[in-house]
């Protein structure tokens, strides 16, 4: 199936980088030790053994999660690798969304741009000015998000 790549320099979005009026912001973990503080969270949310095989992929380099909770639920929650993608290339201080989800409830309803933009707000804070996503051509509600969220088609296609 064909996947298509996008991508958001925020730097050309000035509505990326202003401080934030949007009611979900995310939480973002950056390493074991940061999903620790968030251990009730994570096993509330996932269980044990998805809170653990998650801590273990924050200890490769370059790999963060991100959520963003209403009332004490995840509503939307995701990958992000900097510098990396296993599908093309991106640059050294780039990162790459994926894989992301959005809480059944909430789908539509504008949460996952909102939350995509608040974590790239995060990382713009630490550097990180251009984020990549990919989707399935046949998954037009998020195609539908990045778009929303700044990123453009930059008229890559892969197989996966």
């Amino acid at each position: 199936m064909k996947h298509i790549v996008y991508r958001c320099d925020i730097r050309d979005r000035a509505d990326t980088v202003v401080p934030s009026t949007e009611p979900w912001l995310p939480v973002v973990i950056e390493s074991p030790l940061d999903a620790l503080g968030q251990s009730g969270s994570l096993l509330r949310m996932t269980g044990v053994v998805p809170a653990l095989r998650l801590m273990l992929r924050l200890c490769r380099h370059g790999r963060l999660f991100y959520y963003a909770a209403d009332q004490g639920n995840w509503i939307h929650w995701g990958g992000i690798t900097q510098g990396w993608c296993r599908y093309y290339r991106v640059g050294e201080r780039a990162a790459v969304f994926g894989p992301v989800e959005t809480a059944m409830a909430f789908r539509g309803r504008g949460v996952a741009p909102a939350v995509m933009r608040g974590a790239m707000r995060v990382l713009a804070g630490r550097g990180v000015h251009v984020f990549y996503v990919d989707t399935s051509e046949l998954n037009l509600p998020m195609q539908h998000a990045a778009s929303k969220a700044g990123f453009r088609d930059t008229g890559l296609r892969f197989d996966r």
